[in-house]
């Protein structure tokens, strides 16, 4: 008798335990890590791409391209849809005038414009400009793009372009212009400077290639001397206008990039977002995201800030 109770504990033991170690249980399911002032917002699946006009009103691509007029919370489809990979950069001069670089599946690279915030859109197509990656106007006429190793400006609201060919080493991926004369491109391979309005460049600085196995996003300046560029393992960051730059070594994959000032900042990663109040000396963590890939990150002041994610979710900083 003492036998058989002996063998139905050990059994009960055996099938209580059953699977709490089981090495092909499925595991435990990550959950989003976010700090005071962040919260998780419904976005709009497929998007990479972002831009707020103002704390209100903002544009998000997915396809068709988004907008909204309530921070983020929701989400209204316009009659632009481009086919994949879609739009890959965005840049609205205020609430009504925008400019989106787009690119079909068949490798046509367009420009679509819009005068009226998105209501309609005129579509410009592009016959001898490839890759393009990135765009910015100073005002409603003056605009400057960048596409693998070219440069295009346009001085008629996107409706010409003049390119000057053959200038970045690699693939020019982003830029910033202070003005019609002075700005910054940094291609996978190097961080290049104009002062002539990008009929020519000079090479500043060399990105090593323990640097760009990430592609980076963003470039950012907070006056016309003090700025940053994100990369892998770090930011690039400079303090004389883009002529010398600074390698501040920080763990991970750096994509985009926000400051305020000389001390607090932002540094986007693929899965978190860390925040520096010391000039980047140090980084702690303010968002994880496990399960979702940031792409692309953006402040309109210290108080109001969004994250974008291609799977959909939108991460909204607001001050409490």
């Amino acid at each position: 008798m003492r036998y058989v109770v002996l063998m139905l504990l050990i059994l009960s033991y055996c099938f209580a335990g059953c699977g709490k170690d089981d090495p092909i249980a499925n595991p435990p399911v990550k959950e989003d890590t976010l700090t005071k002032g962040w919260s998780k917002l419904t976005g709009v699946p497929g998007s990479m791409e972002m831009f707020f006009v103002d704390n209100q009103s903002g544009f998000i691509t997915g396809r068709p391209l988004h907008k909204t007029t309530d921070g983020g919370i929701t989400w209204t489809a316009l009659s632009l849809t481009v086919e994949s990979p879609g739009i890959v950069n965005m840049y609205f001069t205020d609430a009504t005038h925008g400019w989106m670089v787009g690119r079909s599946s068949q490798g046509q690279e367009n420009l679509f414009r819009t005068t009226n915030g998105g209501a309609s859109f005129t579509y410009i197509t592009f016959a001898n400009m490839y890759g393009l990656g990135d765009v910015q106007f100073l005002d409603r006429r003056r605009g400057f793009i960048v596409g693998r190793n070219d440069f295009h400006t346009s001085v008629d609201s996107g409706k010409t372009w003049t390119s000057v060919r053959g200038l970045f080493q690699g693939n020019a991926l982003t830029l910033f212009f202070f003005d019609a004369m002075n700005g910054i491109v940094v291609s996978d391979r190097h961080i290049y400077r104009t002062s002539d309005g990008g009929s020519s460049f000079e090479m500043v600085q060399n990105l090593p290639a323990a640097n760009i196995a990430s592609t980076p996003f963003g470039i950012q300046f907070i006056d016309r001397n003090i700025g940053w560029v994100p990369c892998l393992n770090g930011v690039y960051k400079t303090t004389n206008g883009g002529q010398t730059w600074t390698f501040i070594s920080v763990p991970g994959d750096g994509k985009d990039v926000h400051f305020f000032d000389q001390q607090e900042g932002y540094l986007l990663q693929t899965k978190a977002i860390l925040k520096t109040t010391d000039g980047g000396n140090s980084f702690s963590k303010v968002l994880s995201t496990p399960n979702h890939t940031l792409y692309e990150l953006q402040f309109n002041d210290k108080k109001h800030g969004w994250a974008v994610t291609a799977a959909g979710p939108l991460y909204r900083y607001l001050e409490q």
